[in-house]
């Protein structure tokens, strides 16, 4: 589970720091590790904003990108492409027996 305060804390830091800087790419695929591959970067986040009780993503395509031009194909081919975000931090059990995400959590 993901605590609204952390997100909110984590997504305006990542705003700040990530995609008002242009920094903030991503790669085809979810990786296993929260490293961005820049060999493997097909997208770039434009903007993030919270919208009730979820975050809303824009992308442009890198179609310059070797992978970039995969994920152009596949999308005018009519393919639906699915979007994950990374992150690291702490889990804790709450009373209840789920995982709650900490305060340190950091989006990748």
């Amino acid at each position: 589970m993901y605590p609204m305060e952390t997100l909110q804390k984590e997504v305006g830091r990542y705003i700040k720091e990530q995609v008002s800087q242009g920094r903030a790419v991503g790669e085809l695929g979810h990786p296993d590790s929260p490293t961005v591959n820049l060999d493997r970067v097909s997208h770039k986040i434009m903007s993030l904003r919270e919208s009730g009780s979820n975050f809303i993503g824009k992308a442009k395509i890198l179609e310059s990108t070797p992978m970039g031009k995969i994920a152009s194909s596949l999308l005018d081919e009519g393919v639906m492409l699915g979007v994950s975000s990374r992150g690291v931090g702490s889990l804790r059990e709450n009373q209840h027996g789920y995982k709650v995400v900490g305060e340190d959590f950091q989006l990748a």
